[in-house]
């Protein structure tokens, strides 16, 4: 008796663990759309990913665009994705250790384009729906929220956001809950993600919703199998986004399972 009370408890504390937000209108809006993944990028004809021409691109073609926030050392929220400049401008720097000043001597992929100030995309992409994920090196570092929802906050653009850090997904329904949030997560034991093998499986298994309640979960779409994102969707109905979808066959394949896709390689 007593020990299935014990597992009555336990599943108790886990589903309240995995809950979500409440489905709400503002975030049903942002389900609806398709978001080109760091923009509509073409490295062969000088487009770089994360760059205004990309994200011009997109918004022309009607699709929302999906990008990457991190600060620089003069806690500047600036467009990029990677940690690291190596891969995109051949300098091995984080970007967290460069000024705003100094990005600008960089190009991107050997492309006359620079690295864009969040600001100057949020001015470009106006109202064309922007899916904004957060990035937090390292995790503890929530600087880069409160420089986000400051230049949110001058700008009237249509942006959600998004993180794998539970505690950035928080900071915006403390700070800014009007905004829709989101949460990232995927398989992590296929994963070298630098964070601890109790970490991953707390993120994989969505073990802060109740914390962070996220208006949705954005999930890799190849994880979609995944325990407890499969009995998140199911029991509490949330929005989810699947990322990141590279051909008409993978968005068939990931359309029982999700509201919409960011995609990249292809034109849905």
């Amino acid at each position: 008796m007593w020990a299935l009370l014990v597992v009555l408890f336990v599943c108790c504390i886990y589903l309240y663990l995995i809950k979500p937000n409440r489905r709400r209108a503002e975030a049903a809006f942002f389900a609806k759309q398709m978001y080109a993944h760091r923009g509509l990028h073409d490295d062969e004809n000088g487009i770089p990913e994360n760059s205004l021409p990309a994200f011009k691109h997109a918004m022309e073609k009607g699709y929302g665009v999906e990008l990457d926030v991190h600060l620089t050392a003069d806690n500047v929220p600036v467009v990029f994705h990677d940690e690291n400049l190596l891969r995109m401008c051949g300098v091995d720097k984080n970007v967290r250790e460069v000024t705003c000043q100094e990005l600008k001597e960089y190009r991107l992929k050997n492309s006359e384009e620079r690295i864009p100030l969040l600001a100057e995309v949020l001015e470009l992409l106006g109202q064309t729906p922007i899916l904004c994920e957060i990035k937090t090196y390292p995790n503890k570092n929530l600087a880069v929220c409160a420089a986000v929802a400051d230049t949110l906050k001058k700008h009237n653009c249509s942006v959600c956001i998004e993180s794998f850090n539970p505690l950035a997904v928080r900071y915006f329904k403390k700070h800014m809950p009007e905004i829709v949030r989101g949460q990232l997560s995927m398989d992590f034991s296929k994963s070298d993600a630098g964070i601890s093998p109790l970490t991953k499986v707390l993120l994989q298994n969505l073990l802060f919703d109740f914390y962070a309640k996220p208006d949705f979960i954005a999930f890799q779409h190849t994880d979609k199998k995944c325990f407890s994102f499969s009995l998140c969707r199911k029991l509490y109905q949330p929005f989810c986004f699947a990322w990141t979808v590279i051909s008409p066959a993978e968005a068939e394949m990931a359309k029982p399972y999700f509201d919409t896709v960011i995609f990249e390689r292809y034109l849905p």
